[in-house]
């Protein structure tokens, strides 16, 4: 049975790059891949990385009321369901139609701006259709709490991993902090080391903008706020 596999990690920690990694040694070697990112990462309908300029093209660019099984059953049947490019949540006209036991991964990126119901369609996906599903994006937002989607992933992937990064301090990096200049006040604000860097536990709790939910937890512990809490090495 194939697996759905959860690789997160904070910003800046290799993701985009692992993905197009992973999808040019799949097609090196002739194994067709199914590459999909969520439109609400406006920023290019590609998958690029910051690490060494690495990018490769999304396959399908999803919204969240679409449903992504039926996506991938469509393509495992080797249907093209119109388009020239990957505009909408669908398979591309310009993708050759394989069969079924040919389509040798699914590779998703910004996992946390799926749905919780569209990771139970990529579980479903794995389970049913015996297609190896492979998920990479942020564990947390900016303030520190789960997405709905990477909160599914974290109870339904049968192989979880995280991506290291470290924080300036040198510790290990646990958080995705927004800087002051990028804060607009909304949930999902796209941007890149000019607008996000990634924290340690005890830097995190040192800054202003974050979400107080961390700071009232602690004092419900007993500890004071503005206990200052190192970060794992």
């Amino acid at each position: 049975m194939a697996k759905l596999y959860w690789r997160y990690g904070v910003m800046g920690s290799g993701k985009s790059a692992q993905v197009a990694i992973v999808a040019h040694n799949y097609r090196q070697v002739g194994q067709p891949t199914l590459l999909i990112k969520p439109r609400l990462d406006s920023r290019s309908a590609a998958i690029a990385s910051r690490i060494g300029q690495l990018a490769v093209d999304a396959d399908v660019i999803c919204d969240p009321g679409d449903d992504l099984y039926q996506v991938i059953e469509t393509r495992r049947r080797g249907v093209s369901t119109g388009g020239s490019g990957p505009d909408v949540a669908t398979v591309p006209s310009s993708l050759p139609a394989t069969d079924g036991s040919r389509l040798a991964a699914v590779i998703v990126d910004e996992a946390q701006f799926l749905t919780a119901a569209q990771i139970d369609q990529l579980f479903l996906v794995a389970v049913e259709l015996d297609v190896p599903v492979l998920c990479y994006g942020l564990r947390a937002d900016y303030r520190g709490d789960l997405w709905p989607a990477t909160a599914r992933l974290f109870a339904l992937a049968h192989d979880i991993c995280e991506l290291k990064m470290v924080c300036h301090c040198g510790r290990k990096a646990m958080f995705t902090h927004r800087l002051p200049g990028a804060d607009t006040g909304e949930l999902v604000v796209m941007g890149g080391s000019e607008a996000y860097d990634a924290l340690c536990a005890e830097h995190f709790l040192a800054e202003a903008i974050y979400h107080h939910s961390l700071s009232d937890a602690l004092a419900t512990e007993g500890l004071p706020k503005g206990t200052s809490v190192a970060a794992d090495s």
